[in-house]
């Protein structure tokens, strides 16, 4: 018999351990529920956008020099500094490349001025009788080729932009008005191949090139407003409108984009080439209920955070249903609630925020954030945030 209360009391024991184990494991009354983060829904004005990235640059750029020899004599503007139309630049002298241009241009625009008084004389004396057709025409070509000659002489490059020669060296006056973007050379250094003596703005007019992945690039329309900010210029915040964009794509990376360009004014001396964030908004929606992309579900079981795949599902064309939590207080209690699932229907979206089109009211209680699972019918606190 005693034999028999030995063999017992081990089972006894265990028993009693695991009863003490669902003992502890059964929630107290009064035990601290769940505790969700909600928004309580309210209509309001709604910005369908999208959020990329390029860079800002003047629209009007000219470098000056790179392709002849010489020293720099006398730079009378350094990087930054703003000229006028007809102020002087630089001095060049020593420049084989330049004056031997220059001598050729002033002996083509000598041997057209004679070739010119020379067929105008012809031309009376032919109208005359004077001379034979023949002799006039080829007077008449020997003109015309001249003309064309000195009309399409590589030292035009130079005249236009405000190349003139005098005492043994070039003067550069600027055409028009703008600034210096980069000066490479101090005065009384050698030029070097490739090298331009500056880069300069025509005007102060910038533009922005942003690269938009090409799916999303088909909600763009020319006139569309561009808020846009810098990382490397803290400060920076500007707005443009949409002047431009491409029909055809390029690739970055993995990525198909299409650039679009962006009118900007801009009375800040910045730098060219700056890297820049552009948000592109679309359209704008007035008295509309949105939840945050973090309330919506896909799943039964548990409490999903949103990634990049739910955000290209969402701009899908077919307006697919998905599914939020709504709490329903307890009677008397405004931080206490009982959970249940809603389905909604979605249509445009951004970041941070979906347009509900359909189950959800003003006053609703959504849930976009939770620690833990949660499930339909279950009780939990609630805050706003």
């Amino acid at each position: 018999m005693e034999k028999k209360k030995k063999n017992i009391l081990p089972v006894i024991i265990v028993f009693f351990v695991l009863f003490m184990i669902i003992l502890i494991a059964i929630p107290k009354s009064g035990s601290k529920k769940e505790i969700v983060k909600c928004k309580k829904i309210t209509k309001t004005d709604f910005e369908g956008y999208i959020f990329t990235n390029g860079y800002l640059n003047y629209r009007y750029v000219e470098k000056i020099g790179g392709e002849y020899d010489g020293r720099i004599i006398k730079t009378y503007f350094s990087t930054g500094n703003k000229f006028k139309k007809g102020d002087l630049l630089f001095e060049i002298g020593y420049s084989k490349y330049l004056l031997d241009l220059y001598s050729d241009f002033m002996k083509v625009e000598r041997t057209l001025e004679f070739i010119e008084k020379e067929y105008l004389s012809s031309k009376k004396v032919f109208e005359k009788g004077g001379i034979s057709r023949q002799n006039f025409e080829n007077i008449k070509n020997n003109y015309m080729n001249a003309k064309d000659h000195f009309i399409n002489h590589r030292f035009w490059k130079y005249k236009d932009f405000g190349y003139t020669y005098a005492n043994g060296k070039f003067l550069i006056k600027s055409p028009f008005s703008g600034q210096v973007i980069k000066l490479n050379y101090q005065d009384g250094e050698r030029l070097e191949p490739e090298k331009p003596i500056a880069v300069i703005t025509k005007g102060k007019e910038m533009t922005g090139i942003l690269n938009v992945n090409i799916l999303d690039s088909q909600k763009i329309k020319i006139r569309n407003t561009v808020k846009i900010t810098s990382d490397v210029l803290p400060d920076l915040k500007i707005n443009g409108i949409v002047n431009s964009i491409d029909l055809e794509p390029k690739r970055i990376g993995e990525a198909q984009v299409i650039e679009v360009g962006v009118a900007v004014d801009i009375n800040k001396n910045l730098p060219n080439r700056i890297p820049i964030d552009g948000k592109i908004i679309y359209e704008i929606k007035k008295n509309i209920i949105k939840v945050p992309i973090e309330s919506l579900f896909e799943r039964d079981s548990y409490f999903q955070k949103r990634s990049k795949k739910i955000k290209k599902k969402i701009q899908k064309k077919n307006k697919s249903r998905y599914y939020v939590y709504v709490v329903t207080p307890r009677l008397g209690r405004k931080d206490i609630g009982i959970l249940k699932k809603q389905a909604i229907k979605i249509e445009m979206q951004n970041d941070f925020f979906v347009e509900v089109i359909d189950g959800l009211e003003e006053g609703d209680i959504v849930v976009y954030f939770s620690e833990q699972s949660i499930f339909v019918g279950e009780e939990v606190r609630y805050e706003f945030n």
